[in-house]
């Protein structure tokens, strides 16, 4: 774990349980992909650079949650980085509180404030193609945040972000979380199409063929719409998360409340919007009910 990986002549990544890219600008400065949950993760990364005689000049959040920016405090005030990150997802680095807030759809209670969800902010500029170091590329692929990115180093490599989940994590949580089913449908089809040498996702292996990947990916979003659909029997939003726990054997707790409940409500925003489901206000409560096409 923590191990530094060549995957092209100026292209690294750390394996470990959020895999960190780094990219030479030059012969000494370097720009890191994201940086883990935590300010541990900055330090094990730190050292890593000063091993290799890098210095760090830009950090780049393929999206803003915990887990891809919980290293940005400790890195930027050990070296006065510049940090960026897509559109929206800016204002949730800036004001990491957003994240939990939009999981739990209000303010949240302190319980809801772990590492996992709440990391320190920090100043971040809009990452555009326009202020990348030369010879990396970058595309949106907004679906499982709200607007993530995917970069490519001129090496053929791509780091994915959480746009696609590997098939580890697939086989162990069935339901991952999306704040948009749409998007993660489009952005699966794009990546698709992507070209290159070797695919990072930031919590799996390294592959050399990504499109088996985004079929996984697109049919366990296509399971979970289909078990979501039938569960929807007239009954309210708790009952439906309940079900989709005790069908995947997960046990309810905080973390998979927020996690679990938020992309639930993803996916019946989806299915509503596209005429699979239909709801009725009743007794004060919110009702929702599978719609049987002709």
């Amino acid at each position: 774990m923590y191990e530094l990986i060549q995957a092209g002549e100026r292209t690294y990544y750390i394996s470990c349980p959020t895999n960190i890219g780094i990219y030479k600008i030059d012969d000494t400065g370097v720009c890191v992909i994201d940086t883990g949950n935590d300010k541990d993760y900055g330090r094990r990364i730190l050292r890593i650079l000063e091993a290799n005689g890098w210095e760090l000049k830009i950090i780049i959040n393929t999206h803003a949650h915990a887990d891809h920016i919980g290293g940005n405090e400790f890195l930027q005030k050990r070296t006065g980085c510049k940090i960026y990150a897509p559109e929206t997802d800016i204002a949730l680095v800036h004001d990491t509180i957003l994240n939990a807030s939009l999981l739990y759809g209000g303010s949240p209670c302190k319980e809801m404030l772990g590492k996992f969800f709440y990391a320190k902010g920090t100043n971040a500029e809009l990452l555009t193609q326009d202020m990348l170091p030369d010879g990396l590329e970058m595309t949106l692929v907004p679906g499982h945040s709200l607007t993530g990115a995917a970069l490519k180093t001129p090496d053929g490599v791509w780091f994915l972000g959480d746009s696609v989940i590997g098939e580890n994590i697939i086989q162990k949580h069935r339901v991952q979380f999306l704040s948009n089913v749409e998007n993660a449908l489009d952005s699966i089809e794009k990546i698709k199409t992507f070209e290159g040498k070797m695919f990072i996702p930031s919590h799996s292996a390294a592959l050399e063929d990504v499109k088996e990947l985004c079929e996984l990916n697109r049919a366990c979003i296509e399971e979970n719409i289909a078990f979501i659909h039938d569960a929807c029997t007239g009954i309210s939003f708790e009952d439906i998360l309940k079900k989709v726990m005790d069908h995947n054997g997960l046990e309810m707790s905080v973390s998979q409340y927020l996690l679990i409940g938020s992309t639930v409500r993803s996916y019946l925003s989806y299915m509503k919007n596209n005429g699979l489901v239909d709801i009725e206000c009743k007794d004060n409560r919110l009702l929702w009910r599978g719609v049987v096409k002709a």
